[in-house]
């Protein structure tokens, strides 16, 4: 092995392994980082669709108030029944995911005016980028 190193073929070839381990290795960190851009694509967009289902859910409830102006309850459509939880208390709306969590997606604060029309004082998310489902 000596003299194949002492020559410069061995070079070459030395030289040649550690060029193919370079290069090895960036492809390596390409693939990575490629499939670590997939999967927070992913995620961007199951959270922006959760964002839209939360959005939904409070212009239905304000539509209902403006539609409704004596009726107190608000049903949530059977679409988003089996995700989300609403809970009303006088003219806010607080959304909450129906696995148990505590934590509120979005949070909704509305009041009539002496014309009887409907304005809204608070619209606030939070966790709604969190990768739960």
């Amino acid at each position: 092995m000596k003299k194949i190193l002492n020559n410069k073929k061995g070079i070459a070839l030395e030289t040649a392994i550690w060029f193919m381990l370079a290069i090895a290795a960036l492809s390596t960190l390409l693939i990575s980082l490629s499939l670590i851009g997939n999967y927070q694509i992913k995620i961007e967009k199951m959270a922006l669709q959760r964002k839209v289902d939360v959005d939904q859910i409070g212009e239905l409830y304000i539509f209902h108030l403006e539609t409704y102006p004596t009726e107190t309850e608000f049903v949530l459509p059977s679409v988003y029944a089996d995700q989300y939880v609403a809970d009303v208390q006088g003219a806010s709306l607080t959304v909450r995911r129906k696995n148990g969590s505590r934590s509120p997606l979005l949070y909704v604060e509305a009041e009539r005016n002496d014309n009887g029309a409907v304005i809204v004082n608070a619209w606030r998310y939070s966790n709604i980028s969190t990768n739960h489902q």
